[in-house]
């Protein structure tokens, strides 16, 4: 039987959409030629927050969503399982630095139109909020409370462990090989070192990977 869904990347988007799409009760493949997040999310620094997306409110507020989906699944697995640390951030601008210290006034605004949690912290506050850093005398600072850092490593594992356990075909070391395309050119499945698995939808997930081949369907292999 085919899948509803095959996953091309197991990395914290690949991982992450095969969990929610697996409780939603579709039969889910996810494919990873290695091992699970050891690509683009294994070598990203996890910040998962809004207030550097000031330029447009849209792109904002999609950030913002994606920092509660976040806190949701903190609080129905553990923040410390899933390693989503609460943390804060602080970005600091001293005076000297002019054209700095205007984008961050600019960005300070618009955090504050939005209703970004967010304080504007002068030097004297800010001096006495970081004791043993050293920061420049004319430093001023935005406190961003509701910043977070995400372990997406842990993350992924953890997800994909729950999608497993919900039905979900996860397969490590079994690289997406080429999309198998009817005449009309929509896909029909993928083709991988284990045989052709069939499903109506496919999603790359798979960061810096190299883009697929598109292959003619075989009558062999399928899984």
């Amino acid at each position: 039987m085919g899948q509803d869904i095959i996953i091309i990347g197991g990395g914290v988007i690949g991982c992450t959409t095969a969990f929610f799409l697996t409780r939603a009760g579709l039969r889910v493949t996810l494919l990873e030629k290695g091992a699970l997040a050891q690509g683009t999310t294994g070598n990203s620094f996890g910040w998962a927050n809004a207030s550097t997306k000031t330029e447009n409110e849209a792109y904002h507020r999609l950030n913002v969503a994606g920092m509660a989906g976040y806190r949701a699944l903190a609080a129905e697995f553990g923040a410390e399982r899933l390693g989503i640390h609460q943390t804060g951030a602080l970005h600091v601008v001293g005076r000297s630095d002019a054209a700095g210290f205007r984008a961050m006034e600019k960005d300070f605004a618009a955090l504050q139109r939005f209703g970004y949690p967010s304080e504007w912290l002068e030097s004297g506050r800010l001096q006495e909020e970081t004791r043993g850093l050293e920061l420049p005398a004319d430093a001023a600072a935005i406190l961003l409370p509701a910043d977070m850092v995400i372990d997406a490593p842990r993350v992924a594992r953890a997800l994909a462990r729950t999608a497993r356990l919900g039905g979900a075909d996860i397969r490590e070391n079994c690289a997406a090989l080429a999309l198998i395309a009817d005449d009309e050119g929509t896909v029909q499945g993928i083709e991988t070192a284990e045989g052709l698995i069939t499903a109506p939808t496919s999603l790359l997930a798979a960061g810096s990977a190299p883009v697929l081949t598109v292959a003619a369907p075989t009558p062999f292999g399928v899984c």
